[in-house]
């Protein structure tokens, strides 16, 4: 067996360790990490049985695939295809109103042809589909965050070579005045904070990729001992928490959830925009402030 062979042979081994421990825990790795040991594995095996050429022109074309999901986003497609069932392209093209060339194409790379090769979207029939768990996931809990990157980072990312080479690859900033390359793809002197503050819309999508992310940290509550850490606090007047750029408050919200019996203040710290939208603080403080200017609330 040559060195290749034996390679993917000991990784084919691990995975199958992998997948048993996930599927039939005996007291070790939880569920998160188990999990997560099972992907990394199977992605090792993956890039090694993989052609080079081949993984090389995979990752290159992943920005299409982002495009086409924002596309697709745009005109409805995650939410037009039932959550059960199927939907076929013509039914698609008749009520997004998109060019059937456009949704598909034949052999050529198009909308559902692109999403459907990359896991988004299951083919169940010729030129019908059906969600699966990618496709649900970007329509739904990761739309927004999924949004955010592509206009807000990605732009910055494609940018980023650019600035680098106007900035001779140093620290300072470019001969325009560009601190760094979000600015300078967002054409703006100010922080993306403030940039986000003149544009309704992008805060707004901000902000609900900002509540995923939350609710993603909410799970990981069980990793800090809250519940031992902030035990000593004897006063409702003691502060315990003061959670910057917290958005809405949905972790501090959790915390109070889970150790009901902490006394103290929770303060939640964020922009003056996004305090405002928080309607109903259940067991915190909102509190309006730029994380880049001297904090106000003092430690003992």
């Amino acid at each position: 067996m040559d060195p290749q062979e034996s390679g993917i042979q000991a990784l084919l081994d691990e995975v199958n360790s992998a997948g048993n421990a996930l599927l039939h825990p005996t007291g070790g790795l939880a569920e998160g990490p188990a999990r997560r040991r099972l992907v990394a594995v199977a992605q090792k095996l993956v890039h090694a049985a993989q052609n080079p050429l081949e993984a090389a022109m995979e990752v290159s074309f992943q920005n299409h695939r982002t495009a086409v999901i924002r596309a697709c986003d745009d005109l409805g497609v995650f939410q037009l295809v039932p959550q059960t069932g199927s939907m076929s392209l013509q039914e698609l093209v008749g009520k997004t109103g998109a060019n059937r060339q456009l949704l598909f194409a034949g052999d050529q790379d198009r909308f559902m042809r692109m999403l459907t090769a990359t896991g988004i979207f299951a083919e169940v029939e010729k030129e019908v589909y059906a969600h699966n768990g990618l496709s649900l996931a970007c329509g739904g809990p990761a739309k927004h965050v999924m949004n955010h990157i592509y206009v807000e980072l990605s732009n910055a990312s494609y940018k980023f070579p650019e600035y680098l080479r106007r900035t001779s690859y140093d620290t300072k900033p470019d001969p325009d005045g560009f601190s760094d390359p979000t600015r300078y793809a967002l054409g703006t002197k100010e922080s993306v904070f403030s940039w986000l503050l003149t544009q309704p819309d992008r805060l707004t999508n901000f902000n609900l990729a900002m509540k995923t992310n939350s609710s993603k940290a909410k799970k990981a509550l069980s990793n800090y001992p809250f519940g031992a850490e902030l035990a000593a606090g004897d006063s409702e007047n003691e502060i315990l928490i003061v959670d910057v750029g917290g958005g809405r408050g949905h972790v501090v919200e959790a915390i109070r959830a889970r150790f009901p019996g902490l006394k103290g203040r929770m303060i939640v710290q964020d922009l003056r925009e996004t305090v405002e939208e928080i309607e109903d603080p259940k067991g915190f403080e909102p509190m309006a402030h730029d994380f880049f200017e001297p904090q106000p609330v003092k430690g003992k």
